[in-house]
């Protein structure tokens, strides 16, 4: 959240809305917010794909930079899988951000299994997992890539690999030639970003420990006007009277005022 519960408190004067209550209201404002200006403004580590255009600068999606932990140009294979199971006819690949899904279609070994990527700290041992699947899966190990995380592959849409290699990627080796403008979120290279479609990975921290309080008070001022709305029933979702309880329909809408303040702190493009 871009505030607190105790600031929102001290704006409003007095309330009768449960720390609940306005733990929504504030959880919305920022939402909101941050919907609004195209960026997340808490302090977060991300990793982000980028399409390489030629240039030296890359602009991340969350500024500020706090930190960059690698910068990798390109991808490489950490290994290639086949299923050669004889009595199915289809089988793929795909990896997303927690897990590799690999499915089997037809056949004795039909079926889906999916492989936490957080179990498992090298390629060694999510390539052991993968042969003990014993569903027909094989392995073409790239040993020079053994000691990499499984959390560091790459995401890939469901690839055919039935009979045939598909190949499970890596970020290439992280580059050292680097600056960063950290306030603007730029990460600019000693050379040119290659041309290519979701070819560079960049792992970095970005956002702000402590929100600045110019944007602070625009998230409270936000805040302020859900409860106001809410108290004129216009976010009244349900209401119930005995064990009084009550929900707010979940509110985006900002105000033309609160719009134009906004205006410094949307992504630039």
């Amino acid at each position: 959240m871009l505030s607190t519960i105790a600031n929102l408190k001290l704006y409003l004067g007095s309330t009768s809305a449960s720390d609940a209550y306005l733990t929504t209201i504030l959880t919305a404002a920022s939402s909101a917010i941050a919907k609004f200006c195209g960026r997340d403004f808490e302090s977060t580590s991300y990793r982000e794909q980028y399409d390489g255009d030629g240039s030296s600068e890359l602009h991340v999606d969350n500024y500020p930079i706090i930190s960059v932990s690698m910068l990798s140009l390109g991808k490489i294979s950490a290994f290639e899988i086949i299923n050669t199971s004889s009595d199915a006819y289809n089988a793929s690949v795909s990896v997303n951000s927690t897990s590799m899904v690999l499915v089997v279609s037809g056949g004795a070994n039909a079926g889906s299994s999916t492989l936490t990527l957080a179990t498992y700290t090298s390629m060694t041992t999510l390539i052991a997992a993968i042969a003990a699947l014993n569903k027909g899966w094989g392995v073409l190990a790239n040993t020079s890539l053994s000691a990499w995380s499984a959390t560091e592959l790459l995401p890939m849409s469901g690839s055919s690999c039935f009979n045939r290699y598909a190949s499970v990627y890596l970020p290439d080796t992280p580059e050292t030639d680097f600056s960063e403008d950290a306030k603007a979120g730029i990460i600019k290279l000693w050379g040119h970003y290659p041309v290519g479609f979701q070819n560079i990975t960049v792992k970095y921290t970005g956002g702000y420990a402590t929100i600045p309080p110019d944007l602070e008070q625009i998230c409270i001022e936000l805040a302020k006007s859900y409860l106001d709305s809410a108290s004129q029933n216009a976010a009244l979702q349900s209401e119930s009277i005995g064990g009084y309880s009550y929900s707010a329909k979940t509110t985006s809408g900002i105000p033309d005022s609160l719009r134009g303040r906004l205006g410094a702190w949307r992504r630039y493009t």
